[in-house]
């Protein structure tokens, strides 16, 4: 999906920002699975008696070929191409949080300040058990609004949350 104003482009999971000429600032949609070479989540869950081991790694920035798609977009078409430089929006990630909702309850599984640059990674390690457990499981298995993977960040002095269903990762229906 591609929405386009002069100005403005959503785009490749972001949204893109004019700032003058070809400079354009961009924030994430929604934050992403790192994933392995293959193309595969890194997300994996470990399941021992009681007790499951799940581990998540995190990126609040969309893959590189994504910015680099959006940066042909942004630069034109063959002809009238310009080289377009493209910034982070996100000054700061203020926290990442792992926030589990198993009957209508939230609460945060795990934080995180993150790496600190772009792609703004974090990894959690996961020790669950009973209904963070199961609800975790049943994201994993592609039940809705049960595990919010959620970024608090910085964008032009504001603080806004940016944040994803763990299910959508799992079916592959992330904001394109």
């Amino acid at each position: 999906m591609v929405i386009a104003q002069p100005d403005r482009v959503v785009a490749h999971g972001v949204v893109a920002t004019r700032v003058d000429g070809q400079r354009w600032r961009f924030a994430s949609l929604a934050p992403s699975p790192q994933t392995a070479p293959g193309g595969a989540a890194l997300i994996s869950i470990i399941e021992a008696g009681a007790l499951a081991l799940a581990q998540l790694s995190v990126q609040l920035d969309p893959p590189a070929s994504d910015l680099e798609a959006l940066r042909v977009l942004l630069g034109g078409d063959d002809e009238t191409r310009a080289p377009v430089t493209l910034e982070s929006a996100v000054s700061e990630v203020i926290g990442i949080q792992i926030i589990a909702d198993p009957d209508g309850e939230a609460h945060v599984l795990a934080t995180s300040k993150g790496s600190g640059f772009p792609p703004y990674t974090a990894v959690f390690s996961l020790q669950l058990t009973g209904a963070d457990r199961d609800v975790v499981k049943s994201a994993l298995s592609g039940d809705e609004r049960r595990v919010e993977v959620r970024y608090t960040v910085e964008i032009d002095g504001t603080e806004t949350a940016i944040s994803a269903d763990l299910a959508a990762w799992v079916r592959g229906t992330l904001p394109a």
